[in-house]
């Protein structure tokens, strides 16, 4: 009786699981073929569906049926696996495990398990069939139904050991077994059946808009045939319109390449035929006859050197590399000379990238590359020397700075600069001074050594970079080099000039990482070669750093030292040998400083004229000396000389004669009591431009002296044309008077022919009874120097004056 009652409850539980099934079905069908973009969302939505579908199946066979484990639940999830895949059976499974928990807290572990076990299954079967290529009918599914219902038993038998569970078991197994796969195979049949009515279904509604669309497009064309007909007259007038406008474009083509200054050429690839303009060989000078030889082999005509460029320009057009095919090249002419040209091609491809057709022009560039040239020589070389410029050199310092940085090597630079070239180039003229240029770049170009780089860097400066040297030694002994082969004469206009030159010299990396910095370390090195004494080379160092560092201190400090009243002066008295009296004094300035002390006149001269100072410092003496003349001079039978030095840089002023004019009007001073001291050199710039303020002096009453004469480039000619009064013998050679005898006889000549022009003679830098002696026996005027008299201050020199009115020399 129980199995009857179990049998049929099974049918009932089973037939409504049918009716679940079949409505599944219909709605996955449906909602499968409209095809939600997102596979993911349909996915979960049919395992959401299917879900809570087997949860409506056991809830009936629970609450109706009063059966807990024999209902569809397991097919409906089978079914959604089959034909949907595992994620919407997983999904289900989820929603069923969710809802049966709920309502049988205890069978967790038995829903979970067969719910799992059927997935598995479901997954392993649809597999294999994908693996082999097999189909699912009736009996294979029978099979897969009793595999279904054997692991439910077998869960049931491990979750539910009660006492008479499996005399249950073995009671209804075959009924229930044999009721569960019929009614399997019902489900799977009903499904799949479902399934493909609507597939068909959608089959014929896809033929149907078909033929609708094809009945259409048929009506269309037959509407589209009618009207071809009338088309295609038309057609044939317009194409005979096409053709005579199309003979009318070729001709107005062929009158633009005739008139074009551009060499022009076509080539159809599908004719295989070329078309040249006469302009083409024009350009290179060929005639008809030599146009075969060309056309042939185009490529050879090219420069060897450009070939290769060529070459690739057109590789990289062909593969589409390059947008456009325009490239400069020599190309031979006619006479076998090469020209310039810029040739540009257009070509056109096919949609499948082969060439259809070339067309291109070719331009004379010859004179244009000329001209580019030439601007690129004057831009990169010195026009007179032919010698790289300063932007070259700077170039191709940059250049090693950055290979010795990068291989840990190092090289050399060295700055060069000419000893008294400006007085060469205004004595002889400017014609003279480049001829001197020239040849000292010839002589620097003739210098046997590897790696070296020349440059004009401006003026009568040269710039040389030694590349890759191993020690110090290799930069002496080109040096020695150098200096041997400009200390060589050179003959110019049939005179031979003695030439040297101050170098700078600078190591690098060593003395610094930098352009800006190694080209103001090697310039302070040549500077200092030029303030120690010019014909010699100096190396850079820290103390030379140092010591411009003190330099640009002293500067700092020169700069207010005047505001702040800081310079004085003093006067050291001049000896008359001739009537034993004081004659007159020079003016010295001094700078006391309260930080740095007594700073010598040897330390701040030289860069108060660098910097201008010496301008209103000049004034500022000047008005000290033209007072203290006006005041010493009270007596006009005992008149006293006041001597001043003049800068250059002050006798270049345009308004220097007219300061001094103003000076002396405030003083009141009698200019026939003061005497200017100039060195030649000033004078050996812009010439006659400074006689000439030197004469308006000598007619305004001043005395001109000569300062340091013999130690310049002293000529006889500077001293027929300067209008002086005096001149001044040097302290070397006083020096050396007494012990050697060339310097006496010199000294003694110099004497006698400034008494010829009748100028007097001053030595400076006496010291000594010996000197003396020997310089009144040279007939001397006027000495000067510590065995004398020291520099005085003012009060001091008044002192002196009014004690000393007549001195015997013993």
């Amino acid at each position: 009786m129980i199995i009857v009652e179990l049998i049929l409850r099974l049918i009932g539980s089973y037939s409504v699981t049918l009716s679940i099934i079949i409505l599944l079905s219909r709605f996955s069908a449906k909602f499968q073929y409209n095809q939600l973009k997102n596979k993911l969302v349909e996915n979960f939505i049919l395992g959401i569906v299917f879900g809570f579908g087997a949860s409506l199946s056991f809830c009936f066979a629970h609450f109706v049926m009063g059966m807990n484990s024999m209902d569809g639940k397991l097919m409906i999830l089978a079914l959604a696996g089959l034909f949907f895949g595992w994620l919407p059976s997983l999904i289900a499974a989820v929603i069923l495990t969710a809802v049966l928990t709920f309502i049988s807290p205890f069978a967790f572990g038995f829903f979970a398990a067969s719910f799992l076990t059927t997935i598995g299954l479901t997954y392993f079967v649809t597999q294999i069939l994908k693996k082999y290529q097999l189909t699912f009918g009736s009996v294979s599914f029978l099979v897969f139904a009793l595999f279904l219902s054997l692991q439910s038993y077998a869960w049931a038998a491990y979750f539910q050991p009660l006492p008479n569970t499996f005399e249950i078991i073995r009671q209804t197994f075959l009924p229930s077994l044999l009721i569960f796969c019929l009614f399997s195979l019902t489900f799977y049949q009903s499904f799949s059946n479902e399934l493909k009515r609507v597939e068909q279904e959608k089959t014929l509604k896809e033929t149907g808009d078909k033929l609708l669309a094809q009945n259409e497009e048929l009506s269309a064309l037959n509407e589209e045939l009618s009207a071809t007909e009338e088309e295609l007259r038309n057609n044939y007038s317009d194409l005979v319109k096409s053709q005579q406008l199309l003979s009318e474009r070729e001709q107005r083509y062929q009158t633009l390449f005739n008139a074009s200054n551009e060499g022009l050429w076509d080539f159809s690839i599908n004719k295989n035929k070329i078309f040249y303009t006469k302009q083409f060989f024009q350009t290179l000078g060929y005639s008809e006859e030599d146009t075969v030889t060309f056309i042939k082999s185009p490529i050879e005509s090219i420069h060897p050197d450009d070939q290769p460029k060529v070459q690739k320009a057109m590789d990289d057009y062909f593969s589409r590399k390059r947008q456009s095919n325009a490239v400069e090249y020599r190309l031979r002419s006619a006479d076998g000379s090469y020209r310039w040209v810029r040739s540009k091609t257009i070509i056109d491809f096919d949609e499948k990238g082969q060439i259809q057709n070339a067309a291109g022009s070719l331009i004379d560039i010859n004179d244009e590359k000329i001209n580019l040239d030439q601007i690129s020589f004057i831009a990169n070389y010195d026009q007179l020397t032919k010698l790289p410029n300063r932007w070259n050199f700077q170039l191709h310092f940059q250049e090693q700075l950055n290979k010795s940085l990068e291989l840990n090597i190092s090289g050399a630079m060295v700055f060069l600069d000419l000893d008294n070239f400006k007085v060469f180039n205004e004595s002889f003229g400017h014609k003279f001074g480049d001829t001197m240029l020239i040849k000292i770049s010839e002589i620097l170009q003739q210098i046997n050594t590897e790696n070296l780089f020349i440059a004009r860097l401006g003026g009568d400066e040269f710039g040389l970079l030694m590349d890759n040297i191993q020690n110090r030694n290799q930069v002496n002994s080109f040096l020695d080099q150098l200096k041997a082969a400009l200390n060589q004469p050179l003959r110019i206009d049939n005179m031979d000039i003695l030439i040297s030159a101050s170098v700078g010299v600078c190591i690098f990396p060593e003395n610094g990482n930098s352009m800006e910095d190694l080209f103001r370390n090697v310039d302070m090195a040549m500077y200092k070669a030029k303030q120690t004494g010019r014909n010699r080379h100096v190396y850079f160092s820290h103390e030379l750093l140092k010591e411009k560092s003190k330099q640009l201190d002293l500067e700092t400090q020169l700069f207010n030292a005047l505001k702040n009243g800081e310079f004085y002066v003093e006067f050291q008295p001049q000896f008359n040998l001739k009537d034993q009296r004081i004659s007159g004094l020079e003016t010295l300035l001094r700078w006391q400083n309260p930080y740095l002390g007594l700073v010598a006149p040897i330390q701040f001269i030289n860069i108060a004229e660098e910097n201008g100072l010496i301008i209103p410092i000049g004034k500022w003496v000047l008005s000290q000396a033209f007072d203290f003349c006006k005041k010493i001079n009270t007596n006009p039978n005992d008149k006293k000389i006041v001597a001043i030095n003049l800068s250059s840089l002050q006798i270049i002023q345009s308004d220097f004669v007219e300061s001094i004019t103003n000076i002396l009007k405030e003083s009141d001073a009698n200019p026939n009591a003061i005497a200017f001291e100039i060195t030649e050199t000033l004078l050996m710039t812009d010439f006659d431009a400074n006689i000439n303020k030197i004469k308006q002096l000598r007619d305004m009453g001043f005395r001109i002296s000569l300062d340091d004469f013999g130690t310049g480039y002293s000529s006889l000619n500077y001293l027929l044309r300067i209008p002086a009064t005096a001149l001044k013998i040097d302290k070397s050679f006083i020096d050396d008077i007494v012990e050697n005898e060339k310097v006496k006889h010199l000294t003694k000549s110099i004497i006698e022919i400034a008494h010829h022009l009748n100028l007097a003679v001053i030595a400076e830098g006496v010291e000594t009874r010996a000197q003396v002696i020997e310089l009144e026996n040279s007939d001397c005027d006027i000495i000067q120097g510590y065995y004398f008299s020291y520099p005085l201050n003012e009060k001091d020199t008044g002192d002196f004056l009014l004690n000393n009115k007549k001195l015997l020399i013993k």
